[in-house]
């Protein structure tokens, strides 16, 4: 569920990071991944 949001790229990054740091999910690679894919976009717009 946590990739479908992060796909809209939307306001969802510092919230998004926080929730899945927060919940121990086996998707923490994913999300830290997605975090950094996350920073480069926020930092280009």
């Amino acid at each position: 569920m946590a990739n479908i949001r992060t796909r809209t790229r939307t306001s969802t990054t510092t919230t998004e990071l926080m929730t899945a740091t927060s919940a121990p999910s086996p998707d923490s690679q994913l999300m830290s991944s997605l975090l950094s894919r996350a920073r480069c976009v926020t930092e280009q717009v």
